[in-house]
């Protein structure tokens, strides 16, 4: 009895693991097409010529552009561009036409990324080397998408993490804590 009850946590924990490794296979490398950029833009290019400076803060500079305002056919309007160091590497707009139209692009999204890692009636989750959200906002009746490309997000935190626990080094002050998973309450 003993050793069948050995063998049922063993299958238990090796089928966790197997579990585990599959999603973080999809978190990692995507189960859909990679983005490589939006419109005429790719992830790390310069500002066009043409956008207009909205706002700049710190590392971060966000544009807007007249340009092709369409994603799959669909009108959007409202488009920011976000710079990381004058390089692209986020895109965020308005999809306009109601509920209806949302839906049609949702379907575009789902064609082309494949199923959503996150989905919710109201919101829709691509996770990748660029994350992709699709949000619709049922009280305004538009819907948004924001392309994310997460590379140069991830160094400039990391650089900033750095100087933090520099600065508490000179300042002599101990390292910060690694935050343990939250208590349920």
């Amino acid at each position: 009895m003993h050793f069948a009850k050995r063998k049922k946590q063993y299958l238990l924990f090796l089928g966790g693991i197997i579990i585990s490794i599959f999603i973080n296979i999809v978190l990692i490398y995507g189960a859909s097409q990679e983005v490589d950029g939006f419109g005429k833009l790719k992830w790390g290019d310069p500002p066009l010529k043409e956008m207009e400076l909205l706002d700049r803060r710190g590392d971060y500079t966000f544009y807007s552009y007249d340009g092709d305002n369409t994603i799959g056919g669909f009108n959007t309007e409202r488009i920011s561009y976000k710079f990381c160091r004058d390089e692209f590497c986020s895109v965020a707009g308005a999809i306009i036409g109601g509920y209806d139209k949302f839906v049609e692009v949702h379907d575009l999204f789902v064609a082309y990324y494949g199923q959503p890692t996150v989905y919710h009636p109201y919101y829709w989750f691509w996770f990748g080397e660029t994350n992709i959200m699709l949000y619709y906002d049922d009280i305004d009746r538009v819907g948004y998408f924001y392309y994310y490309y997460t590379p140069p997000h991830i160094a400039i935190q990391h650089e900033r993490a750095k100087a933090v626990e520099e600065k508490r080094k000179r300042e002599g002050k101990p390292p910060l804590k690694t935050l343990k998973k939250a208590k349920k309450r």
